[in-house]
């Protein structure tokens, strides 16, 4: 699974990178909380497909990183209608499509 962050510097739910449904939840209790990710973003090692809109839960957070990492389970919406070529591409590097951190 690719290592990526949404943001070089800030953590994505504080700078808007990622978009939450329910922003009266602290970070810390930030798991399984639906995200979708904002127009324009892309994967660093992928900068050709674009994420925008992609959506999913939060399955686990990685507080003892800078900076603060989320891993995102993709929800079915966003498995359906994702492109080929990025689960292709994903399986001949090595990484996961299913979700992303």
């Amino acid at each position: 699974m690719p290592k990526w962050s949404l943001s070089d510097h800030d953590d994505p739910l504080q700078t808007g990178e990622l978009s939450r449904r329910n922003t009266n939840v602290e970070d810390e209790k930030s798991r399984d909380r639906e995200v979708r990710v904002k127009t324009g973003v892309t994967l660093p090692d992928l900068p050709d497909i674009p994420l925008g809109n992609w959506a999913g839960t939060i399955s686990n957070i990685f507080v003892n990183q800078t900076p603060v990492t989320y891993e995102i389970k993709w929800n079915r919406r966003t498995l359906d209608g994702m492109p080929s070529i990025y689960r292709k591409r994903c399986e001949r590097d090595g990484y996961k499509w299913d979700s992303v951190w």
